[in-house]
């Protein structure tokens, strides 16, 4: 039976943010490619399992490690890939803010192939994120 596209996602999401990185790096493609897009210190293409990792890292530093998901909003189901559309919350400069983001994570033979970022407030996020 093919596991959906949702669960190996929702395994990844589950392990990155309990900083189980040995998880989250198995359900990984060696050459995941993460797309985010805006004008800020995360904004660009990176390639690779260490270029992701960090990309996650500088994140969590950016935002004094306030960063996390609020709210899964609903999962959407393709043959290769599964949209996860979210609240997410983050803290910079003693202010709290909450914005949207469309994560579309591309799956291939049990393994994330790509995860491309699509922000609902992107000055928000760039404001976070400079």
């Amino acid at each position: 039976m093919k596991t959906p596209n949702s669960d190996i996602a929702q395994r990844y999401l589950k392990a990155i943010y309990q900083q189980d990185y040995e998880t989250a790096n198995n359900l990984l493609a060696n050459n995941v490619t993460l797309t985010m897009n805006g004008n800020n210190k995360l904004s660009g293409i990176r390639i690779g399992k260490p270029a992701f990792f960090e990309a996650f890292e500088r994140m969590m530093q950016l935002t004094q490690f306030s960063y996390k998901m609020i709210e899964e909003i609903e999962w959407l189901e393709g043959h290769s890939r599964a949209v996860l559309l979210a609240v997410e919350t983050a803290t910079k400069n003693n202010v709290s803010y909450h914005f949207n983001r469309a994560i579309d994570y591309q799956i291939q033979d049990g393994k994330i192939q790509a995860i491309k970022i699509y922000e609902g407030e992107p000055v928000t996020v760039d404001l976070i994120f400079s």
